[in-house]
């Protein structure tokens, strides 16, 4: 099968590019994808500078939970002081992180009663958006959003063939958010949608067969974040 991967795959998480080895046969394909889902898995839970005050999308928290993603969420809350006046950062959800969480949900009409069992003082899946959607002007926000691909020789196929595998919604963000597919030969662009409540990734397979011999790009798109693979086909 007379098909070349020539570029690098890049990831859109928070947006620090990724490189991961094209593959050259199918049988790679998933490790390669596994590859690419364990590094996203280390960009959620890492404390990079560009993810600083941004929780990761879709994450639920409530007291007595910990980590990375309450420290962010402190750090976040901590930028207003009528939410959190005591700015405290400690990775670990206590009650003054709940009143927070309330003063939150009560300043953007989430919630202004209740438990925090009835989610009142606990990041649910409509906090956790709300959070998110305003976290959109912190720095790596905006490209939480995510996505990748993984491209093989199409098993059966055409010389020209390929398999596409197409994992988006990365993050695991509860957004709406739309990817266009391109497989650069001018025969159309594809959009994936992902509705707004789904938060989490979603993957799919596509076989595209070239006409002309050449060399393409294809990639997927979300915003002005991009990544793409090059395959050349004779």
């Amino acid at each position: 099968m007379r098909i070349k991967f020539l570029s690098a795959m890049t990831l859109l998480i928070f947006g620090l590019p990724l490189f991961a080895s094209a593959a050259a046969t199918a049988a790679d394909l998933q490790q390669q994808v596994q590859g690419l889902k364990d590094k996203v898995t280390q960009l959620q839970q890492g404390k990079s500078a560009s993810a600083t005050a941004c929780p990761t999308p879709g994450v639920t928290m409530k007291r007595g939970s910990s980590g990375a993603d309450v420290t962010r969420l402190q750090q976040f809350l901590a930028q207003d002081k009528t939410v959190y006046p005591e700015g405290t950062i400690t990775g670990t959800y206590g009650p003054l992180t709940e009143k927070a969480v309330q003063r939150f949900q009560a300043k953007n009409g989430i919630a202004s009663s209740g438990t925090p069992d009835t989610g009142y003082g606990a990041v649910g899946p409509r906090t956790a958006t709300a959070i998110a959607a305003r976290c959109s002007g912190t720095a790596g926000a905006s490209s939480a959003i995510g996505g990748f691909i993984a491209v093989a020789p199409f098993a059966g196929g055409s010389s020209r063939g390929i398999s596409v595998q197409v994992t988006v919604n990365a993050a695991n963000s509860c957004n709406a958010a739309t990817y266009i597919l391109d497989y650069g030969d001018n025969t159309g662009k594809s959009p994936i949608a992902v509705s707004a409540g789904v938060c989490k990734a979603m993957t799919s397979m596509v076989n595209h067969t070239y006409q002309l011999a050449g060399t393409y790009q294809v990639s997927l798109s979300s915003g002005s974040h991009k990544t793409s693979v090059a395959v050349a086909v004779n």
